[in-house]
């Protein structure tokens, strides 16, 4: 018998996969954070209107209200949302077509797929919440785009019955992805050892990393990250009960034995990013 006996995993070892989840997802959260930013002031470019990009924002140069239009704005904070969606999707992508490879990067791109689909879904919140008023801190994204366009309030509101659809399609998708890491049939067999595994792996991982990439950000864009964190967590409660819903099979099973091993390329990468944020954290011009 290949498998491993569903007790024989050590605290030890829960503990490490626990870690290298938190490691993947805080890199994950960084990584599609800055992109969302970076795009933007690239889309900014298009227009010959340059920025600074900060991990926490981005402040266009000489922003007089004559350069602004319709067409600039929905390119510019439309695209930002749309970049996180694609980076989404290519996680779930590059996950589908490499996940046989047994390396921690299938981890990342599958948080990639959870974080930047939820960033795309949270659009409606924080629209709603922004409600047209430019000096609110959800003045940004799609809330600026509305206003600009002039979506009538209660429009904006109603988006949110799409944006939640969105997430209900997505998050349905969560928690399979995740299951199949396991090393050991044993310990998804069962719903209760699926929500057992999947509360190791996902939930636990996202709260220890939502508490990481918060005292990064602090107090910086404080209401945005909280709202993204919020959709985030409502995802993974979704893709909970979807366990329920969910059959695997030992075929299914990739046997992660890596997992439950330290990886210390990742530790390096997330202390790169964090190094990364922290140095570049008065901002930086692309054109420079």
């Amino acid at each position: 018998m290949d498998d491993i006996s569903r007790r024989s995993e050590s605290r030890k070892s829960k503990s490490i996969r626990i870690f290298n989840s938190t490691v993947s997802f805080s890199l994950a959260y960084i990584f599609i954070t800055q992109m969302i930013w970076i795009s933007m002031s690239l889309f900014g470019k298009f227009f010959d209107k340059d920025s600074i990009v900060y991990y926490y924002g981005i402040r266009f140069m000489q922003n007089k209200p004559e350069f602004w239009n319709r067409l600039k704005i929905t390119t510019i904070f439309g695209g930002g949302p749309f970049v996180a969606l694609l980076l989404g999707l290519l996680g779930i992508y590059l996950y589908s077509k490499f996940k046989t490879t047994k390396t921690l990067f299938n981890l990342f791109f599958l948080w990639c797929f959870v974080i930047g689909t939820s960033m795309f879904a949270a659009q409606g919140v924080i629209a709603s919440l922004a409600g047209h008023e430019f000096l609110s801190p959800y003045y940004t994204w799609f809330a600026c785009v509305f206003a600009w366009w002039r979506i009538p309030l209660f429009i904006v509101y109603a988006s949110n019955l799409f944006f939640v659809g969105i997430l209900l399609y997505f998050a349905a998708n969560y928690a399979r992805p995740f299951l199949v890491f396991s090393y050991s049939y044993t310990k998804v067999n069962k719903l209760s050892r699926r929500r057992k595994y999947f509360l190791e792996t996902a939930f636990l991982p996202f709260i220890l990393g939502a508490v990481l990439t918060t005292k990064l950000t602090f107090p910086m864009n404080l209401f945005i990250h909280l709202v993204f964190l919020g959709v985030i967590f409502l995802g993974l409660i979704i893709a909970w009960y979807s366990l329920a819903h969910i059959d695997i099979v030992r075929d299914d099973v990739l046997k992660y034995k890596n997992l439950q091993k330290v990886n210390f390329l990742f530790i390096v990468l997330l202390a790169l990013s964090i190094a990364f944020v922290l140095t570049t954290w008065r901002g930086f011009n692309l054109s420079a």
